[in-house]
């Protein structure tokens, strides 16, 4: 319930569940890659608590890196 990325209203929801599906997410980089302009959109939208700390150079270097990465790969799922 620590991870900024959980809204309040969902711990609310699941704070009594018996069980929690997570994802886990893989990357194999030396780096964790840049978000995805959806995910950058969703967290500066409140989905995030720690992007409300961005200052607006680091939101601007977020989207640069975020649109160059996004322009050049595909997420592969089955």
């Amino acid at each position: 319930m620590r991870d900024p990325d959980v809204a309040y209203d969902d711990v609310a929801r699941i704070e009594n569940a018996t069980h929690v599906l997570v994802a886990v997410l893989a990357y194999a980089g030396p780096a964790d890659p840049p978000l995805t302009p959806y995910r950058l959109v969703w967290n500066l939208g409140g989905g995030n608590r720690e992007a409300a700390l961005y200052t607006a150079d680091e939101i601007r270097a977020k989207a640069k890196d975020c649109i160059d990465y996004d322009a050049y790969w595909a997420v592969v799922a089955d």
